[in-house]
């Protein structure tokens, strides 16, 4: 599965981790700039899951 990335967001996520590392964005705001760039996590059936298991 391949994560599908936004060079916008990529760049509003660097710009607001280096901001908070000097301390202009507070850890809150910066967690919420973190949970944008997470990929959604997919819904897998009883199946798949047992499958993948048992694959690796």
């Amino acid at each position: 599965m391949k994560k599908q990335t936004s060079s916008i967001l990529d760049a509003v996520h660097e710009t607001a981790s280096d901001l908070c590392r000097l301390g202009i964005v507070s850890k809150q705001s910066m967690e919420r700039y973190d949970a944008l760039c997470v990929p959604p996590v997919p819904d897998y059936s009883p199946d798949q899951i047992k499958s993948l298991r048992e694959r690796y």
